[in-house]
């Protein structure tokens, strides 16, 4: 669900979490930081996730691996999505959540 910059990610557990989207052009310095991310194709408004990771720099691991390139050219992708959490047991926590819930085909 998008509430303006924000979409909202329900996970196995019931929980919900909020992210923000990110423009894959111009990525922002906050997503140097740790956290959870979503790669996605956005069918007017609905948000199909087709990877989701976890990373100590979420910059570095987007740039430095082929996952979006692979998730554009194959799957459509057309959207990043950002979760701040720097504690590294609740970033896996949340990443197995979301992935039980919609079984990306890239994870």
């Amino acid at each position: 669900m998008n509430t303006g910059g924000m979409y909202h990610f329900d996970g196995a557990s019931g929980r919900r979490y909020l992210l923000t989207r990110l423009n894959p052009n111009a990525l922002s310095p906050i997503v140097l930081a740790h956290g959870v991310y979503i790669l996605g194709r956005d069918d007017a408004g609905a948000v199909t996730p087709l990877y989701i990771g976890e990373a100590d720099s979420v910059y570095a691991e987007i740039t430095g691996t082929t996952k979006w390139n692979e998730a554009k050219l194959h799957h459509g992708a057309d959207a990043m999505f950002f979760l701040l959490l720097k504690d590294p047991v609740a970033r896996a926590e949340a990443r197995r959540d979301l992935v039980a819930q919609y079984h990306p085909p890239l994870n």
